[in-house]
């Protein structure tokens, strides 16, 4: 029997443009489906991260920062 899993790296994108190195390309393709609706005030980078982490079908997600600010965030938003 296979068992297979899916592995999410770079899973927010680097963050948003102006806030880190987000490309600004996957981050139009954000506002074209316009999930800031589903925001509910939170921040998009937290967003993401709580979608890949507690998302059934995605079973690890990579998660990387320089800055450890962004660290005890990440951690805060899990």
């Amino acid at each position: 029997m296979a068992w297979y899993g899916m592995v999410i790296r770079g899973g927010v994108a680097k963050c948003p443009p102006g806030k880190g190195q987000g490309s600004t390309d996957l981050w139009d393709l954000w506002d074209k489906a316009k999930l800031d609706e589903l925001l509910d005030g939170e921040d998009p980078t937290e967003f993401m991260l709580r979608f890949t982490i507690t998302n059934p079908d995605m079973h690890t997600t990579v998660v990387g920062t320089l800055d450890p600010e962004h660290l005890i965030g990440n951690i805060a938003s899990v």
